[in-house]
């Protein structure tokens, strides 16, 4: 691709002054295209600085030489030079130049070397909060100062600017003093010469956009982000072309104060350029809003490095790129025409030259080198002669022939060869009675295996072998049984041991003979009479018997075979009522009766927290119940039947001058056995004024006594130790017992 280009050249007559390339040479590559930003710093007043490095490049000492700025003041100080807004001046030899703002909106601008000249304007020359370009100047002796582009002072001195050496030019603040400027700077300059009235007054109308050798610091405040955090970004561009960089110290560098802001939107010169463009196939507009594909004049507008428009105008001419397709045939490498590829596979492949009008010209090279190869698949029977070689082939593989092609090369003729011998094909026919072999029609009776030949496609005999199976089947097979056996057809129950046969239909439709030898064991049958007291658990384990009646139930006999049993169960139920009857005859004499026909009664003392004490057994179903026996006594009879015995509730005789014998009734709690307390659910007590409640230990201690006045729905007590207890709830319509565990 070439670019051929005269905008170096219109640049550089349009700009006369060159210090080097670097600087002043200016091709479409060094315009951006990004969006114009027109910042400046806003100052505290109070330690926000920007410095730039002392440099020989901006030493005017001696000099002539002129400062320029755009102000923005929120306020004054005391005095007119109390609001700096640039400096190069060393306090203690008093060496260098000074550009402020103060006391009643006046411009203050003074030149030091041992003594000083300085010249402080009149009143309300600078206005707070408005935009104002300020400027000064110093040539011949002769100080100037000017307000938005007009000059409002002047003043002969013969004190020339001295060389402030090692200290580093500032703005909006002095080095030395605290003389800080309040408010935001824009667009700080410093020129080693003098501007004219006429310069000074279009730099008030519009930003500067040109390239002069005198312009030593060019600050235009472009660097941050409005308003934004800024804590990054503390370098301020110098863009005179001398490096004299400023860095911001001091600054909070977030938010809308002690930051970079917006400034106003400068007015600024349109910079016209003009380029001649030559070149191939396509070219990108230096905006990079485009890319022109055929010639012609097109006009661009893009931003320079300092953020001014310039006005392209481009004389374009494309030429094309061409494309050619080159078909090669070689025995060994091949080179490409460019003569940068060497090719030794082939393939397709692409090179590139130079047409005659200076273009790219794409050449696809279809490449084939080396020998040809030819494939050939080969089927014969018994045997192959190679065309050109005339070798016998008697056995498959892969054989090669050669010949010589057109361009002297080797042409390799391979042959698949495959010799085909006599074929054979298997076929099974199952049949039933009889059957038909497909090719001959020939009919077959018997199983076996026939034969019939055919000529295959490559002319070779082709041997089918039938394989003639019948499928009237017989099968044979032992097999066990309890108690009866269904044959698999269903029609036969066989019920004795023995050799049996079945027959059924098989897939075919031919009978399946079906030989079984069968060994049957028969299933057993008992009847069991039980009688127990408790509830008892079947043979199978499968239920439990609770009541008396007839169960059913299976378990699996010796043979491994049903059992079924049937089950007479007994269970007896004795009767625990009791009842006392006092004697007429004998009023100290009580008798105490139970139901009649148990086979044995055993009667006890059964008083709670002692041991039980037998007091009669026989075959009698009463006891004599003599009052001198006791002035409390409890009492209860075991009954027994066969081997079951059961025992009444324990009776109480209270003596209290008339005879009264009632019985012990059932105290239920709740839980119980219990891990800390018991609940006394009283809706079934008759609890009467005064009752009493006791707990013993087992070893007959008394735990607690509390007399209990009111009826409650539920009472509930607390055992500390863990133990039995015997509960105890005496009331003058009864006596209450219970018995608690505290685990």
């Amino acid at each position: 691709m070439i670019l051929c280009s005269n905008f170096a050249i219109i640049f550089m007559n349009l700009f006369k002054y060159t210090i080097g390339l670097s600087l002043f040479f200016y091709s479409a590559q060094s315009l951006t295209a990004q969006k114009r930003v027109q910042n400046c710093v806003d100052f505290d007043g109070t330690d926000d600085v920007v410095y730039s490095n002392y440099d020989t490049s901006f030493d005017f000492s001696d000099h002539s030489f002129s400062m320029e700025a755009w102000i923005y003041a929120y306020g004054f100080g005391a005095e007119a030079y109390d609001g700096t807004v640039m400096a190069w001046h060393d306090e203690p030899s008093n060496k260098g130049a000074v550009l402020s703002v103060g006391g009643s909106g006046q411009l203050y601008f003074g030149i030091h070397n041992d003594s000083s000249a300085e010249i402080t304007s009149g009143i309300n020359k600078v206005s707070k909060t408005t935009w104002t370009h300020i400027a000064a100047t110093y040539e011949d002796s002769i100080l100037r100062v000017y307000v938005n582009g007009v000059k409002i002072d002047t003043l002969k001195s013969d004190v020339a600017p001295g060389l402030a050496l090692n200290i580093p030019f500032t703005v909006g603040e002095h080095y030395t003093y605290a003389r800080g400027f309040w408010g935001k700077i824009d667009d700080v300059m410093l020129w080693k010469r003098k501007l004219t009235d006429s310069e000074i007054l279009q730099r008030a109308a519009q930003r500067y956009c040109g390239y002069d050798p005198s312009l030593r610091i060019y600050l235009p405040f472009n660097d941050g982000k409005a308003g934004q955090i800024n804590t990054l970004n503390k370098k301020a561009k110098d863009m005179s072309g001398y490096g004299n960089d400023g860095t911001l110290k001091s600054f909070n560098l977030t938010g809308s104060y002690s930051n970079w802001l917006s400034s106003f939107g400068h007015t600024q010169p349109t910079i016209d350029f003009v380029d001649t463009v030559v070149t191939c196939d396509r070219y990108p507009a230096p905006s990079r809003s485009t890319v022109y594909t055929q010639s012609g004049v097109y006009y661009d507008t893009v931003l320079t490095e300092r953020g001014c428009d310039s006005a392209i105008t481009i004389y374009l001419t494309i030429k094309k790129s061409t494309r050619d397709t080159l078909n090669v045939r070689t025995c060994g490498d091949y080179v490409s025409p460019s003569g940068n590829q060497t090719f030794s596979i082939s393939g397709i492949y692409e090179d590139i030259i130079t047409n005659s009008i200076g273009c790219d010209s794409i050449i696809t090279i279809n490449l084939k080198t080396g020998p040809d190869s030819t494939f050939f698949n080969v089927s014969n029977c018994l045997s192959y002669v190679m065309p050109i070689s005339g070798r016998n082939i008697t056995s498959s593989g892969i054989y090669l022939d050669t010949l010589l092609n057109s361009v002297g090369c080797d042409s390799l003729l391979i042959y698949d060869v495959s010799i085909l011998s006599e074929s054979y094909f298997d076929s099974t026919i199952i049949y039933c009675r009889n059957a038909t072999i497909p090719t001959n029609g020939k009919s077959i009776t018997e199983p076996g295996t026939y034969f019939d030949t055919l000529v295959n496609v490559v002319g070779c005999d082709s041997i089918l072998r039938y394989h003639m199976i019948s499928e009237e089947t017989m099968s044979n097979f032992n097999d066990y049984a309890c108690g009866s056996y269904t044959s698999a057809s269903g029609k036969y129950i066989w019920t004795e041991s023995g050799t049996w046969y079945d027959t059924l239909i098989n897939f075919v439709g031919c009978d399946s003979v079906i030989k079984v030898n069968l060994e049957l064991t028969p299933n057993s049958s008992s009847e069991l009479f039980w009688t127990y007291c408790e509830s008892k658990r079947s043979p199978s384990r499968k239920f439990f018997m609770d009541t008396t009646g007839i169960y059913y139930d299976t378990v699996m006999n010796m043979g491994g075979c049903d059992s079924f049993i049937t089950i007479n169960f007994e269970r007896p139920i004795i009767n625990t009522e009791i009842s006392a009857v006092t004697n007429s005859s004998n009023p100290s004499i009580d008798s105490v009766i139970v139901e009649e026909g148990y086979d044995n009664y055993k009667w006890f003392s059964c008083n709670l927290g002692t041991s039980e004490i037998l007091l009669k057994e026989g075959t009698e179903n009463w006891y004599n119940w003599n009052l001198s026996d006791s002035n409390e006594l409890q009492l209860k009879c075991v009954m027994e039947l066969n081997t079951c015995k059961d025992s009444t509730e324990c009776l109480i005789r209270m003596v209290d001058g008339t005879h009264n014998i009632d019985v012990i009734h059932q105290l239920q709690i709740y839980p119980n056995p219990t891990h800390e307390s018991f609940t006394i659910p009283m809706d079934d007590v008759n609890l009467s004024k005064n009752a009493k409640l006791k707990i013993w230990s087992i070893d007959g201690r008394c735990i607690l006594i509390e007399t209990l006045n009111n009826k409650e729905q539920e009472l509930k007590f607390h055992i500390e130790q863990p133990g039995i207890y015997i509960v105890e709830l005496n009331t003058t319509t009864g006596k209450y017992l219970a018995k608690v565990i505290r685990y």
